[in-house]
């Protein structure tokens, strides 16, 4: 899977808001400093997602299916990354709560 990361706050805040699309196996890695229940919107989205909320490199919830017209979603409990993925991707690949997250750079 390839994986855009957001870890500014421009580029958090920015988001995927104003695509027309993503590819099917990609997704955007929004990276915190220090774990939180942060908010997410769906403002400027133009297609649905799913919100994999990871904490450390465990996955402690998965939001499916998310609407273009959902605001203010937050994770239960605190986390430090949020995948975001096409919407049903994370039932297609089988992904759950308690899966272990691993990622690496790669420069181009």
């Amino acid at each position: 899977m390839k994986i855009s990361r957001a870890d500014s706050e421009a580029e958090r805040r920015l988001g995927l808001s104003g695509r027309e699309s993503m590819p099917k196996n990609e997704g955007m890695l929004f990276i915190f400093d220090r774990p939180g229940r942060y908010a997410f919107w769906m403002k400027g989205m133009k297609f649905p997602l799913d919100f994999i909320w990871i904490s450390g490199d465990k996955i402690t919830e998965i939001t499916g299916k998310v609407g273009i017209d959902q605001m203010n979603l937050r994770p239960q409990q605190p986390v430090d990354k949020i995948l975001e993925v096409n919407s049903g991707w994370a039932a297609e690949h089988q992904i759950k709560i308690g899966d272990t997250v691993k990622y690496e750079s790669v420069s181009n």
